[in-house]
């Protein structure tokens, strides 16, 4: 009896799963349910339409009903957070389906089709592509595992120093180590000490840099700042043979990106000003963006080297006409002292890294000349020529121990640990940008990536699809979008620069697929956002 007991539950992996959920052992037992459901749904492979009928199947094992907690894992196990704004109407409605269900945890709720169908009313293109293994790194959960191997790893180096600068943030606290990602799909992925805010100082100066060039355009911008690598010696001042600092990362070259940042305005309109577009670039992850005072003052105490600095250019006439160097160089320590999360801050590198386009609000921050431009000097001026050759990723450092990777058509990378080399760099910063590289083959001039994984023990080699959408797929993607009311995906779309008049093979654009299937908010967005012609017939 016992024995044929024992032989029906492990017939019925569900059912030991249950089991052991019922007995309070809900983190082993979940994880095995997971697992076990994960393989199912990384052979799912089906059309838009059929999608949320297989989807269902799957999730439900062909019952009625299925837990909550099964459609949420999909989406955390493909790395898309609860808070992504493209999924806040998802989530809205399953805190309002919790609250319904009063008492009740994820585990224990259970939801009908038409629930689910409710679910993924205005995101089925990005719910299907996290369910079935689409996203730009499709084994995102293998991929979390090695980048966590990796952080312990690094985080059991002890060397390097703690700077002054250090000092006053953050003591003594040599274990201070937090590593994150976000990928150009807005998979998302944290360890170690994220949330603490962290001081950007130069950090900023790439993206204060791509700020100035959607104000002015490159050809502007590059009339006072040129784009030679220095070295790194804060104590040396360098200008070019046209009489212009070498590069926008240096001090010489923030001093006059600051000072093109605030040519109309006063110093303090200026940075709210860049504030918000931090806030905008980091997808809005930040309660509040804040500057570190402690930091200010002891900068702006400790360093005349910038005041030198500023009235050096300002007699060699590379200010713009008017710049008030006392308001640029306090302006310049404000924008040093910015404070973010270690996660905020790899959102803003995986905007860098999506052509300028925030990757979990899918709208367009900068320009594709200014993202081009950025990632060029990040590569070339950003940390160190040796740097450049042994990780080959577009990269720039701080003296509060951050490291900003941005790895263009993947992923961009926010790295902290204050214990810095004799160069200034983090230690373990350092140590896990080239591990990461060395791993993943993400070296810019490599020739060895190989395809698309498709199993997930690929994801040792690179872990990116090679995801160029052509014009047709683009087409049919935004074609099925309209008729199913997909606003998100629509929208993403627009922002990357589709044609949202472009027709599918029987002569239909988006415009007469939403008028025909009544959606009355596609039609609306297509005529007033994407300034449609509405004049095509249907056919």
């Amino acid at each position: 009896m016992l024995k044929n007991v024992f032989r029906s539950f492990f017939l019925n992996p569900r059912r030991v799963a249950d089991l052991f959920c019922k007995c309070r052992r809900s983190s082993l037992a979940r994880e095995w349910q997971e697992k076990t459901l994960s393989a199912r749904l990384s052979l799912l492979k089906t059309s838009y339409k059929e999608f949320e009928w297989d989807l269902f199947r799957v999730l439900s094992e062909n019952k009625d009903t299925f837990v909550l907690s099964k459609f949420t894992y999909g989406l955390n196990k493909s790395g898309l957070k609860a808070n992504d704004e493209r999924l806040y109407s998802v989530y809205k409605k399953i805190e309002e389906l919790k609250l319904k269900n009063k008492g009740l945890r994820e585990e224990e709720i259970r939801i009908n089709f038409n629930e689910m169908k409710d679910f993924l009313a205005d995101n089925v293109f990005l719910i299907r592509q996290a369910f079935v293994n689409n996203m730009i790194v499709p084994h995102f959960s293998d991929f979390c595992v090695r980048v966590d191997d990796l952080y312990w790893a690094c985080r059991r180096n002890l060397t390097g120093k703690i700077t002054s600068h250090s000092k006053v943030l953050y003591g003594q606290k040599l274990e201070s180590w937090a590593v994150s990602l976000c990928t150009i799909d807005g998979q998302r992925h944290s360890t170690g000490d994220y949330g603490t805010p962290v001081v950007l100082h130069t950090c900023c100066t790439p993206v204060n840099y791509a700020l100035a060039i959607n104000e002015h355009g490159a050809n502007i911008v590059n009339q006072y700042i040129s784009n030679e690598p220095i070295p790194r010696n804060k104590d040396v001042l360098y200008l070019s043979p046209s009489n212009v600092p070498q590069n926008p990362i240096d001090v010489a070259g923030a001093l006059l990106v600051t000072s093109l940042l605030n040519v109309t305005q006063n110093s303090q309109q200026t940075f709210d000003r860049i504030v918000a577009r931090y806030n905008e670039m980091s997808g809005r992850t930040s309660k509040k963006i804040t500057w570190n005072r402690s930091f200010y003052i002891h900068e702006k105490g400790a360093e005349l080297g910038m005041q030198a600095y500023a009235h050096h250019l300002k007699n060699n006439l590379c200010f713009p006409c008017g710049t008030d160097i006392n308001e640029t160089v306090d302006l310049l320590y404000k924008l040093y002292s910015i404070e973010m999360s270690s996660e905020s801050l790899a959102i803003l590198a995986a905007t860098l890294a999506n052509d300028g386009v925030c990757p979990i609000t899918s709208e367009r921050i900068f320009t594709s000349e200014a993202v081009q431009s950025t990632i060029s000097i990040m590569l070339s001026c950003g940390i160190s020529s040796h740097f450049s050759v042994k990780v080959g990723i577009p990269g720039v450092a701080g003296i509060s121990g951050g490291v900003m990777l941005v790895c263009p058509g993947l992923l961009g990378a926010f790295l902290w640990s204050p214990p810095l080399n004799d160069q200034e760099v983090s230690v373990r910063g350092l140590q896990f940008s080239e591990r990461l590289s060395e791993i993943f083959d993400l070296h810019y001039f490599s020739f060895s990536k190989p395809t698309a994984p498709t199993t997930s023990h690929q994801v040792e080699g690179f872990p990116g699809t090679q995801k160029l959408q052509n014009k047709s797929s683009s087409n049919v993607q935004a074609i099925f979008a309209a008729s199913l009311g997909d606003i998100q995906a629509l929208r993403s779309l627009h922002m990357m620069g589709h044609n949202m008049e472009s027709p599918d093979y029987d002569g239909r654009t988006p415009l007469h697929l939403a008028a025909s299937q009544g959606r009355m908010n596609v039609v609306k967005f297509l005529v007033e956002k994407c300034n449609v012609d509405i004049s095509v017939r249907d056919r």
